[in-house]
């Protein structure tokens, strides 16, 4: 079955690649990527900003262990910008020349804003940088400068294969269904064969078992992701006619499925802290997790369900902010430290539903001054 190009990306929107303006194609939108986009920027502002104390291991509480669980559904942030990619990308018509443009500025734009963060940074967290101290913490990707845009350039690694996953996803879909196969697999078993080995002896290096990883130094659940949002993409129609067939409500089954693998993720996150005897990060640490994945498949089915037509105000402001997911990806960290290393928070704020009101504002204030931005000669292109 044949799919037509029938959604052009919004400029600036991560898991939508940075294409063209949707309107000047006159391409019909999909609206439940515009969904998926906003829940996905909306995880990633409530990770990075989370207000709460979740550290139920050296202070627990029912506050501490309830922040804590409600995290796990936060793991699929990335995940779903990834599979929003993939969902787009893989079923519109490839444009050589228009995709190397895309990939250079992307490439571009990670470099030009790096290094702005860091500028911007060593004035709201009050730091004295030497230029060789600058250009060492934009070099080396320092972590609690700029190490966010390790997402960006996983991107970038998509976009660089791309012409070739293309290729195969037009050709034949067993075989990307293979590669999504693969991608989970191939790093599990490598993993839980060096865990294995180095169980049973000391100074194991895993170097043996690795040569047989293709994916080695790959975020290999980044393309696992991508390829399984072209197929779910190619296959929409198919799936929703077969749960009408079986008489299978999408949205409860979409639900159930976030709750039930949240739940299990939460649980499990709990046993490891607690064996640990520190908070263990469920988010960063569980993007290729299976339980991700099951989460990640419940928001794609309750996203078929989501028909806005008689509510323009939230479909304005969900496209809205779809459209500008880049803007809000680059701008929350710096607002966040601006925040955070200046302004002294109310502990009545440091609670769940004050990490939600911050990543709301945040999230408002990015995406109006990306807005802005966009229209403002050659500045509009890095956002």
């Amino acid at each position: 079955m044949k799919k037509t190009d029938n959604y052009s990306e919004s400029n600036g929107s991560l898991g939508s690649a940075l294409g063209i303006n949707m309107n000047a194609v006159g391409g019909v939108r999909h609206q439940n990527v515009d969904l998926l986009e906003t829940i996905a920027i909306f995880f990633v502002v409530l990770y990075h900003g989370n207000l709460s104390n979740c550290d139920f291991v050296h202070s627990p509480s029912i506050l501490t262990y309830i922040s804590f669980l409600l995290q796990s559904v936060l793991s699929t942030c990335c995940p779903l910008f990834f599979f929003c990619s993939g969902y787009v990308l893989l079923n519109r018509s490839l444009d050589m020349k228009k995709h190397i443009f895309k990939t250079l500025r992307l490439i571009l734009i990670a470099i030009v804003w790096a290094m702005v963060t860091i500028f911007i940074l060593m004035y709201t967290d009050h730091h004295k940088l030497t230029p060789v101290e600058f250009y060492k913490i934009f070099i080396n990707k320092t972590e609690s400068w700029i190490g966010y845009y390790w997402f960006i350039g996983a991107l970038v690694c998509i976009y660089i294969t791309f012409p070739l996953i293309k290729t195969a996803f037009d050709t034949s879909k067993s075989a990307i269904f293979y590669m999504v196969l693969v991608c989970y697999f191939v790093p599990l078993a490598n993993m839980v064969i060096n865990r294995f080995n180095s169980s049973i002896v000391h100074d194991f290096g895993g170097i043996f078992f690795d040569m047989f990883n293709p994916l080695k130094g790959a975020n290999a659940y980044s393309y696992q992701y991508f390829m399984l949002g072209g197929l779910l993409g190619f296959y929409k129609d198919e799936i929703l006619d077969l749960f009408e067939e079986k008489r299978i409500p999408v949205f409860t089954t979409g639900a159930a499925m976030v709750i039930i693998f949240a739940s299990i993720l939460g649980a499990y996150g709990i046993f490891k802290s607690l064996k640990a005897h520190n908070v263990w990060d469920m988010v960063f640490n569980s993007y290729d997790s299976l339980l991700t994945l099951g989460m990640v498949l419940g928001f794609f089915l309750i996203s078929t369900c989501y028909n806005p037509s008689d509510h323009p105000a939230v479909e304005n402001a969900v496209r809205t902010i779809s459209s500008n997911t880049l803007s809000v990806y680059i701008l929350h960290e710096i607002i966040l430290h601006a925040i955070k290393n200046n302004i002294t928070i109310s502990p009545v704020f440091c609670n769940p539903i004050g990490t939600i009101l911050l990543a709301a504002a945040i999230i408002a204030v990015s995406t109006l001054f990306g807005w802005a931005c966009k229209h403002i000669p050659f500045i509009g292109k890095l956002f």
